[in-house]
């Protein structure tokens, strides 16, 4: 016994898939990097302060389906923060307070085509290549090498920035040493 379904059965098994496929597929296109959540009522909204590491401390009135990374766009972590132990996805609760703590810090030594040569504070775990891309250079400055390195910087390292080596220079001495011969 075959069990074949009428005409209009089918009409109603692809109208009914074609809703799912349209509900699915606006499902996907919803905006998913909103800052944040719309619902914004009065009674759905949690009072919140921020502390440590952040460009703007303080308390800060926001939607209850609101996540601790919601809260830092808004505060600001500094550079020297330390958010590897911090939850971003998190909900907020009324009265709550985020303590952002400092990441451990390291001094380093600059000298070379830098703009300015001296000690610089860094945070611990700061791989060579993330710092040169972030170093102020000069024009003459060769950091192609340094750029390269994965490697971690260690406390009271010395980096030395190299120039660029001009070929007229290497040309002006060829000739030159040509000549004395």
């Amino acid at each position: 016994m075959s069990a074949r379904l009428p005409f209009h059965e089918w009409c109603i098994v692809i109208l009914f898939s074609l809703i799912l496929f349209t509900m699915v597929a606006l499902g996907w296109t919803r905006p998913q990097n909103e800052l944040l959540p719309t619902n914004t009522s009065k009674a759905a909204l949690v009072n919140v302060s921020i502390e440590g590491a952040v460009l703007k401390p303080g308390n800060y009135e926001l939607p209850s389906t609101a996540t601790i990374k919601h809260l830092l766009a808004l505060a600001q972590p500094l550079e020297s923060a330390d958010l590897s132990e911090i939850r971003e996805r998190r909900r907020l609760y009324d009265k709550q307070t985020v303590q952002v703590p400092h990441g451990k810090m390291m001094t380093i030594y600059l000298n070379g085509a830098v703009k300015e040569v001296g000690a610089v504070s860094i945070r611990k775990g700061t791989r060579l290549s993330e710092f040169v891309a972030k170093l102020e250079v000069l024009p003459e400055a060769d950091i192609s090498l340094l750029q390269k390195r994965k490697r971690f910087l260690k406390e009271g390292e010395h980096l030395h920035v190299p120039t660029k080596k001009l070929l007229k220079a290497r040309k002006t001495t060829k000739k030159s040493t040509s000549k004395l011969v």
